[in-house]
């Protein structure tokens, strides 16, 4: 390996052209895919916005995402509701974070196939889906890209004499981080991790890295410091946004479900190696064979601050919960993904025999990553045809039952992971309609996990207010339907329920959505 603190050799630019077709070329399926889910919220704050400034504004009372807002708002400004240069828009984000990782990979000392390596497996990582093909997800990558760029930064400034420029550079990115997630907090961990691993190698200069970590990490701190009293006076609470989150019930279990979705793809092969406890079979074999690389001095600093870097990023997420089947949650290791395909390369090309076979054990890797990839853009590019499809026909279903209201039984919340409707309902009608707020005469009771887009509902009429519901697939996401003076709950179950609604002075056009399609249950006529 190249010694970690010597000038890292120029990166071939047609690499960045190999990302870029890479890039494009896997996720071209997904350009034209409609909005879901979070989609509608972003969009309906674009179309009341008067000015960029609307990027700060909270959302769901607990989070502030101006970098996320304002890819909506630009985009929405420009081209309305045509998703093809949204999703364009987050791709090249991808690219960029791509190549930063090569550079990075550089940086660290890594060779050149190491490093090209380590840039295709993040590009086609598939664990990737839900930060780039979901457009609520995006703020990872943005977060990623200030991280990553933040790193390289404080690399030079480490390395140079006068180096003072380049710190400020690297604080003032790092900080910036912060308009795409609160988890730009890891930044100060990482300027410590990369600046002590510095000091691993042979002929550092030690008052000099230890002089400017410190005073950046401290300034680093200070603004995360600041940033907290900024969200304490905001949400009157630093930490309130884990209160809502899907929180892990085992700590353990749920810290090595992160760790083994930062390795492998979704799929019944990782639940498998989870559930039975092989996923520490893998982790050990890592761990020996990092072991062996750093028998090398020379790659000792390199390898220090991956294995930093990559529990430092999976830090703020050790309290929630990922899929290992399905991409939810898996936006949570997109920046953790940067440091662990860089180590995953690092160490393929030390430990097998010869750079053919290595770089033979890295293709496949990548074309494993990206055909799972190719599954999951796919099921979301599905989901997101059954929300339009959906929602067209709840605007056809209100405008032709005027002075009625429309209820919908049961609508997707999920289809295999991917997010659908049950957060767009409303505002996707709002937009989708161009309907007044004031007389939105259309809701929904339940949403469903469902396995795929042609899970059957059996819907059958009991009496004249009243329904009963079945699923064949899958389940509500709703652990029970919220009391209501609108209806009464007869029977519940996580596969069914009957409902029967109370007498009242509008009439009721009942729906109920299967096999991605909208379909009329009856008529509920008004009265006492």
């Amino acid at each position: 390996m190249t010694p970690p603190t010597a000038a890292p050799p120029p990166t071939p630019r047609w690499w960045l052209l190999i990302y870029l077709v890479g890039g494009i070329a896997i996720y071209w399926p997904i350009m034209d895919s409609w909005f879901v889910a979070d989609d509608w919220d972003f969009l309906l704050i674009a179309d009341r916005a008067t000015s960029p400034m609307v990027a700060f504004t909270p959302l769901i009372g607990r989070f502030l995402r101006p970098l996320e807002v304002l890819t909506y708002y630009l985009n929405y400004e420009a081209f309305g509701l045509r998703p093809f240069p949204y999703h364009l828009t987050v791709v090249l984000l991808h690219v960029v974070n791509t190549w930063l990782v090569t550079r990075l990979a550089f940086r660290l000392g890594a060779p050149r196939a190491t490093a090209l390596g380590a840039g295709l497996l993040f590009l086609f990582f598939g664990g990737h889906s839900e930060a780039v093909t979901w457009l609520g997800g995006a703020a990872d990558a943005w977060l990623a890209t200030f991280m990553l760029a933040g790193l390289l930064l404080l690399a030079r400034g480490l390395e140079t004499e006068r180096g003072t420029g380049w710190m400020a550079a690297a604080l003032v990115v790092l900080a910036a981080g912060y308009l795409a997630k609160e988890s730009a907090a890891i930044a100060s961990g990482l300027i410590v991790a990369y600046g002590g691993s510095r000091l691993l190698a042979a002929g550092a200069p030690v008052r000099r890295i230890v002089t400017r970590t410190v005073v950046l990490a401290g300034l680093s701190t200070a603004a995360l410091a600041g940033y907290l009293l900024v969200r304490a006076a905001v949400f009157g609470s630093a930490l309130g946004a884990y209160s809502a989150l899907g929180l892990s019930a085992d700590l353990s279990a749920g810290i090595r479900a992160f760790v083994i979705r930062t390795v492998l793809p979704p799929g019944r092969v990782v639940e498998y190696l989870w559930m039975h406890q092989y996923d520490l079979v893998i982790v050990g074999v890592g761990l020996a064979a990092i072991a062996l690389a750093a028998r090398d001095r020379a790659e000792r600093p390199a390898l220090a601050f991956l294995m930093a870097a990559l529990v430092l990023s999976l830090a703020p997420s050790a309290p929630l919960s990922i899929a290992l089947v399905n991409t939810v949650s898996e936006r949570y290791i997109y920046t953790p993904s940067a440091f662990s395909c860089i180590l995953i390369a690092w160490i393929i090309y030390r430990v097998l025999p010869s750079r053919a076979l290595a770089g033979a054990a890295i293709g496949g890797l990548a074309i494993v990553h990206g055909a799972a990839l190719i599954a999951a853009n796919r099921t979301w590019s599905e989901a997101a045809a059954v929300g339009r499809n959906l929602t067209s026909q709840l605007i056809e279903a209100v405008a032709a039952a005027p002075g009625s209201e429309v209820v919908v039984l049961n609508v997707p919340d999920t289809i295999n992971g991917a997010y659908v409707m049950r957060a767009a309902f409303r505002n996707s009608l709002l937009l989708m309609a161009h309907a007044d707020p004031a007389h939105l005469r259309a809701r929904f009771l339940a949403s469903t996990m469902s396995a795929s887009a042609k899970d059957v509902t059996f819907v059958e009429r009991t009496g004249s207010r009243s329904f009963t519901v079945a699923l064949k697939q899958g389940r509500f996401a709703e652990t029970a339907l919220p009391p209501s003076p609108d209806y009464t709950v007869d029977r519940w179950s996580s596969r069914g329920f009957d409902v029967t609604f109370a007498p009242a002075a509008t009439a009721l056009e009942v729906y109920f959505s299967s096999e991605g399609r909208l379909y009329h249950a009856g008529r509920v006529e008004p009265g006492r």
